[in-house]
């Protein structure tokens, strides 16, 4: 076999081990505010009633927010930023919101991680448009980019009975 032989099968090499290196590599990873904002949630969804005691486990907010009305204009949480955080008691649920402005959580990722929600025009509920997952405890909404942004603004989680009722 000569130079050439030599040459075409360590060229072969070459293109196959960039194969499989970019096969093998992980496909976007979750950036560290996604991971936290989704362990959180995902904690607190897998519950069967989210309770404000609930997300003050899942967020570990202050154990004053067990009461289910609590307001914290920079929460101590550097990976999401140290978003302003509101949990409210409502007739029938609460309300909780994380209000992400110094942070970039995406839009592809929301929608990659928690399948099935549809975009929705909320605004009589809240700021338009949500990309809303409902369930039977009530709706997981993220307020989508209008402009040309690929971020999340807030993330909002009710369990009011009529998120409850009037999930699609």
């Amino acid at each position: 076999m000569g130079y050439r032989g030599i040459l075409h099968i360590t060229l072969l090499m070459l293109v196959i081990g960039g194969a499989s290196l970019f096969w093998l590599a992980p496909k976007d990873p979750f950036s560290p505010a996604e991971t936290v904002l989704f362990d959180g949630l995902d904690q607190l969804v897998s519950k069967r009633n989210p309770s404000p005691a609930d997300f003050v486990d899942a967020f570990s907010l202050p154990a004053e927010c067990r009461s289910g009305d609590c307001y914290i204009e920079r929460w101590p949480k550097p990976a999401l930023g140290n978003p302003r955080v509101r949990l409210s008691q409502e007739v029938g649920g609460s309300i909780f919101e994380i209000a992400l402005n110094r942070v970039c959580v995406r839009t592809d990722r929301v929608t990659v991680k928690y399948r099935g929600g549809k975009i929705k025009s909320l605004c009589d509920h809240g700021p338009c448009p949500q990309y809303a997952v409902w369930s039977d405890w009530g709706m997981m909404a993220f307020d989508w980019p209008r402009k040309s942004s690929n971020c999340v603004g807030d993330v909002v989680i009710n369990t009011g009975r009529l998120f409850r009722d009037s999930a699609p």
